[in-house]
């Protein structure tokens, strides 16, 4: 950017490099993310964010690699926040509530097969399978504990 900056973003810096750099940063995050609704949200929040921060900028000679270093930050934030959140459209009109149910009712039937076939093991199998999977220990600590080859 051949663009001269003030030591500090002015109000003035800041619309420039929203002018400027606006459709750029949309595409880049369109390449990582994909939905229309959630590259604009990205593309705001990216903004707000150079408001709040502009303070902080010590160099002003690298504002683009900061842009862009704030940009990928708030691209990694949108995905903590909705990593539970579908957004295939073919899955739009699936009832959640009863596949939550259903799921529910798949996990107790296959607790039940896995609470059957161990109770048919060893008391001895029994307990390292309790240890490991329920308590946590990991099974390399237990082998050593159990005076076991791992």
């Amino acid at each position: 950017m051949a663009a001269s900056w003030n030591k500090k973003l002015t109000r003035m810096d800041i619309d420039r490099l929203f002018k400027e750099m606006k459709q750029e940063l949309y595409h880049f995050i369109a390449k990582k993310v994909g939905n229309k609704d959630d590259i604009e949200d990205i593309l705001q929040n990216v903004f707000l964010k150079i408001v709040e921060k502009s303070g902080s900028l010590e160099d002003t000679e690298k504002v683009r690699g900061w842009i862009y270093a704030i940009t990928r930050n708030t691209i990694v934030d949108h995905y903590r926040k909705s990593k539970f959140k579908v957004y295939n459209n073919r899955l739009e009109g699936l009832n959640i509530a009863q596949e939550v149910r259903n799921a529910i009712v798949f996990s107790d039937e296959l607790n039940k097969c896995l609470d059957a076939a161990i109770g048919q093991l060893p008391e001895k199998y029994r307990e390292i399978i309790r240890l490991t999977e329920i308590e946590g220990i990991k099974q390399k600590d237990l082998a050593v504990q159990m005076n076991m080859a791992y």
